[in-house]
């Protein structure tokens, strides 16, 4: 008896696998190259074998690939005020191999696949997510969500404990677990798995991040406000939402760990003028003006803003948001390009139904530095590929067949 697999089937469940477990593949290598290089161009010259090399990309998607382009040639000006050029050119190799594999994996996947298997993930993070919380409550060693066995990128770090009650999974940072979580809560909202939603809220609060805890804000605003729904509809989604603050209040009550945890998190959430949060969203602006007039236009190359400085004897760090690194690694030249581009993506976004996904990457952009990232990806990914329309075709057909 003959096998038969869909070729389509096949790539679709192969890319749409790759996407949800990029994030926690991302710190690991493998023989000492990046555990996602090594998989994307094995995924590639699957995609050459089978298709035999017709390849046909989707509309499209060659455009949600210009900031990466324009990013690279700007960065091609750091090549002449660069003493040591190393550092640059292999963040340009990676880029360029980032991208690719990005093109690949984004034209075959299929988003609700892609919901599918992060939702898998996103619940074994989760479940490994209260039991560190439960080793916190007890008192026991709080495992850091390390995978022992696989060595790290050249430059990876990992949060050295669990320190009070930050839950950062089997994530490197909390904050990182929560932006995983963030666009699988709206996709689950979005096809009515509402159960699904509430609980990976609950990872998010458990990483008392503050970008996290922004986000599920922005979200249950929508939901209650903002986003389409019938009356009926709306009023048990208000009332999941009242019924969860319930249980919330009740847990602060009684957990101690959970209550100066959230305390924290309210407290950082006040103090965003603090020194450590206007080093996240001013950063390091101010420095812009100690460029000269072509450095100011051009930038100095992606993450070489550290390098630069260090070869004038002055100690600085590539930490803050996007935004300002946008300015300060690509010049005016590349903040206005990337401006243009986001209005591009918005109105994809816009026309697809997604805009809350467009909201809340603007949200991780302006508070972190993410551009480029493996988590950079993956929100983008749902921010132009979920499509509203397809959704309620699908809806339709599921009916039909019922």
């Amino acid at each position: 008896m003959k096998l038969h697999i869909n070729k389509t089937d096949f790539l679709q469940t192969c890319s749409s696998i790759f996407i949800a477990i990029i994030p926690l593949m991302a710190p690991y290598a493998i023989f000492g190259v990046s555990s996602v290089w090594s998989f994307g161009v094995l995924f590639i010259l699957l995609v050459v074998i089978i298709t035999k090399g017709k390849i046909q990309l989707k509309p499209n998607i060659n455009y949600y690939f210009l900031l990466p382009l324009v990013t690279f040639i700007l960065s091609l000006n750091g090549l002449t005020i660069l003493s040591n050029t190393n550092n640059l050119i292999n963040q340009l190799v990676g880029l360029g191999i980032i991208s690719v594999i990005m093109l690949f994996l984004w034209n075959y996947a299929k988003i609700e696949f892609v919901c599918k298997y992060g939702n898998i993930v996103a619940y074994i993070c989760l479940i490994f997510a209260i039991y560190q919380a439960f080793c916190v409550i007890k008192g026991y060693t709080v495992p850091t969500g390390k995978i022992e066995f696989l060595s790290f990128v050249n430059g990876q770090t990992w949060v050295a404990e669990t320190w009070g009650f930050r839950m950062n999974s089997l994530f490197s940072e909390p904050s990182y677990f929560a932006m995983y979580l963030l666009p699988l809560i709206i996709c689950n909202i979005m096809y009515n798995k509402n159960i699904n939603a509430i609980v990976f809220s609950v990872g998010i609060i458990l990483s008392s991040s503050t970008l996290g805890i922004i986000g599920l804000i922005i979200i249950a605003i929508w939901v209650i406000f903002i986003k389409n729904d019938k009356i009926t509809t709306k009023i048990w989604k208000i009332f999941l939402f009242c019924f969860a603050i319930l249980i919330g209040y009740y847990l602060l009550n009684n957990i101690p760990e959970l209550n100066q945890m959230f305390s924290r998190s309210i407290d950082k959430l006040n103090n965003v003028s603090s020194s450590e949060n206007n080093m996240r969203l001013q950063g390091y602006f101010d420095y812009f003006f100690k460029y000269n007039a072509k450095e100011m236009m051009f930038g100095v190359g992606i993450s070489q803003f550290q390098n630069f400085f260090l070869q004038q004897n002055i100690i600085v760090s590539n930490y803050s948001n996007s935004i300002v690194m946008m300015f300060l690694q690509f010049g005016i030249v590349g903040f206005i390009l990337s401006v243009f581009y986001y209005i591009y993506i918005g109105n994809v976004a816009k026309n697809h139904g997604a805009i809350i996904f467009f909201v809340i990457l603007i949200m991780i952009l302006a508070v972190d530095y993410v551009t480029f990232s493996y988590r950079y990806y993956f929100l983008l990914y749902f921010t132009l590929f979920y499509d509203e329309n397809c959704i309620r075709q699908i809806r339709q057909e599921k009916r039909d067949i019922s």
